[in-house]
């Protein structure tokens, strides 16, 4: 890495700290990196997948409240059972939709109603699809899959 990337890399992780996504920036944002870093925690007694985040950022949600996401926060993604992970990859560009829903979850201080739209509006401004593509059937699945299953995490 020469000392131009380094200054680089140190100025792109300065603007994101600074930055506040919002349901109108996270994508053009995001064309030019992922505003959510994370490394894989390992971990034998943990059911799902749990990572770490890498970097702290904030986003304000669509009531207008902002949240903070510091570095070192654990979560696990998109919580997607090991049988259907061929269908739905809990990998993706949404990260972030994920990433409040489960900050969302943690916290509590909205409805769980709340918590799982703001994923479905943060995962669509992520991929921005067409009403009939598969990325946004993929996104509508996600969330009734939430809707019908969350309540047995919110408690």
């Amino acid at each position: 890495m020469t000392i131009t990337q380094d200054f680089d890399d140190a100025l792109w992780e300065h603007k994101l700290q600074n930055c506040t996504f919002t349901l109108k920036n996270v994508r053009e944002q995001s064309i030019i990196d992922n505003p959510v870093k994370y490394s894989r925690v390992i971990d034998a007694t943990d059911k799902w997948r749990t990572h770490k985040l890498e970097n702290s950022f904030t986003v304000k949600l669509s009531d207008g409240a902002h949240m903070r996401f510091e570095h070192g926060w654990l979560w696990d993604r998109a919580s997607v059972p090991k049988f259907l992970q061929n269908l739905l990859s809990p990998d993706g560009t949404d990260d972030i939709a994920y990433c409040i829903h489960d900050m969302l979850y943690v916290e509590k201080k909205t409805t769980r109603k709340f918590a799982d739209k703001e994923m479905l509006k943060w995962a669509k401004a992520m991929k921005q699809t067409s009403r009939w593509s598969l990325r946004n059937i993929d996104i509508h699945v996600r969330y009734y899959g939430v809707r019908l299953f969350g309540r047995f995490v919110w408690k």
